[in-house]
């Protein structure tokens, strides 16, 4: 994997939602996140990855608060994730706050801890810890592990992505 890459944050829509797409290397398909804004908080609706082998979309029912507003640590959530062919699993619970900086300016981020189990084709469990900013309106830190099987194959990924601006370019 390429030591950056570009996360394009859409307008957001009439509908509140808002389109994220991180793409990890030039001239390869964005893996896709879609949120939507309330007066109760941001809540992730989908992910879709993408991967040569095909994308793997996962739709949550209920969207999952990330965080619910107002937040406070020890707020706690939980949904499930539609897969296709597999189901994931996602519980996780505010865990603190603490104070970042992201390109010079300094932000108050609320720490968001979950876990991961995913069911069915793909089987597996991991973790994921995010830093959330509600004057950015997005995580500023993510560091995901994920280990698993599919079919006869087994996987381990480990992710970390910071954000290092937060004005657009």
């Amino acid at each position: 994997m390429p030591a950056q890459g570009t996360l394009v944050v859409g307008a957001a829509q009439a509908d509140g939602t808002q389109l994220w797409q991180r793409y990890v290397a030039q001239g390869q398909q964005p893996s896709d996140t879609t949120v939507r804004f309330t007066p109760q908080g941001p809540f992730l609706l989908s992910t879709t990855e993408a991967s040569p082998q095909g994308n793997i979309t996962c739709t949550f029912d209920p969207p999952i608060p990330a965080p619910a507003w107002p937040a406070a640590v020890g707020d706690k959530f939980s949904s499930t994730g539609d897969c296709g062919k597999f189901t994931i699993s996602v519980s996780g619970a505010i865990t603190g706050q603490k104070q970042v900086t992201v390109g010079g300016v300094a932000y108050q981020v609320w720490v968001i801890d979950s876990t991961l189990s995913l069911h069915g084709e793909v089987s597996g469990s991991g973790s994921e810890e995010d830093w959330y900013s509600p004057a950015l309106r997005l995580p500023v830190h993510e560091y995901d592990q994920l280990k698993g099987t599919y079919g006869a194959f087994t996987f381990s990924s480990t992710l970390t992505s910071d954000l290092v601006s937060g004005t657009p370019s």
